[in-house]
């Protein structure tokens, strides 16, 4: 009995680790839309492109991670003092950013 729940463990962790990975794994696409969080004072809502994705240097899907705690998300780092947050579509990232705006985050 130790033996097999043991093993199950295992697999479950294998499992979490593989459901990360393919999290990490998706990337945006140019029908979604974000803003750099970093730097709220001058966010806007912009469609995704070429160029700006190339920029990124890691991006990371998040469930629930919108500013109303329910809204899944990329996270997509640029540098240090740039982050963009990417939503479905422009609609959901214009509710996302005046929540952000709305709390003062």
């Amino acid at each position: 009995m130790k033996n097999q729940t043991i093993k199950i463990l295992t697999i479950i962790l294998l499992l979490q680790g593989a459901m990360t990975y393919a999290a990490e794994g998706i990337k945006p696409t140019q029908d979604n839309y974000g803003f750099d969080w970093l730097n709220p004072e001058t966010a806007t809502c912009v469609k995704m492109t070429d160029k700006l994705m190339a920029k990124f240097k890691h991006c990371k899907f998040e469930k629930s991670a919108g500013f109303d705690g329910n809204t899944d998300a990329f996270t997509c780092t640029v540098s240090t003092k740039s982050e963009y947050i990417v939503f479905s579509n422009e609609s959901v990232c214009i509710d996302q950013l005046e929540t952000m705006q709305a709390n003062g985050d």
